[in-house]
């Protein structure tokens, strides 16, 4: 799992589910220690709290709706339970958590970008060699192709800027 351009992984307590419609859950302790570390579970009520910096979030267990800061919202999918724990489908939790969640089937990997953390999207303007590391001598990865769309991060002072395509997260020099 990439979260903007550094992968979590190796920090989740427990594994990531994927349902059949594709949406990707996340388990209750991760998304308190990944975006929320004020995340409640009520038990009066069975619903997960959670918040954000401009919203609050009730979800009840086993109900395809939230209240997001006193307004019903339609869910794709509920809260479950696996192995006693409480899973949050973060697909439906963009809204809450201003996040954008991507699950590339392909190669496995789910990326979530937030974005207010100041990634953007770009197209490239001409066909270009991707590097490994940012250095002129560094190996060549790949290519981006003109008109390809690649989700940007940071510049350095070198000029050089942190991408990812759909495959894999990389660097390319701007001119």
């Amino acid at each position: 799992m990439i979260i903007n351009e550094t992968d979590k992984t190796e920090e989740l307590k427990h594994n990531i589910y994927i349902n059949e419609k594709g949406t990707v859950y996340i388990s209750e302790d991760d998304v308190r220690n990944l975006f929320d570390n004020t995340l409640y579970y009520d038990e009066e009520y069975n619903q997960i709290i959670t918040t954000s910096d401009t919203k609050v979030a009730n979800i009840e267990i086993n109900n395809n709706q939230m209240i997001i800061n006193s307004s019903t919202v339609g869910m794709l999918d509920s809260l479950i339970k696996i192995d006693n724990n409480i899973y949050l489908p973060i697909s439906d939790m963009e809204l809450v958590y201003n996040i954008k969640v991507d699950y590339i089937e392909s190669t496995n990997v789910v990326v979530i970008d937030e974005l207010s953390k100041g990634m953007i999207s770009a197209m490239v303007a001409e066909d270009t060699s991707i590097k490994y590391k940012p250095r002129a001598l560094s190996k060549n990865i790949g290519e981006v192709k003109q008109g390809e769309t690649v989700s940007c991060f940071y510049t350095t002072s070198k000029g050089w800027r942190q991408i990812r395509t759909k495959e894999r997260r990389t660097w390319i020099h701007q001119s």
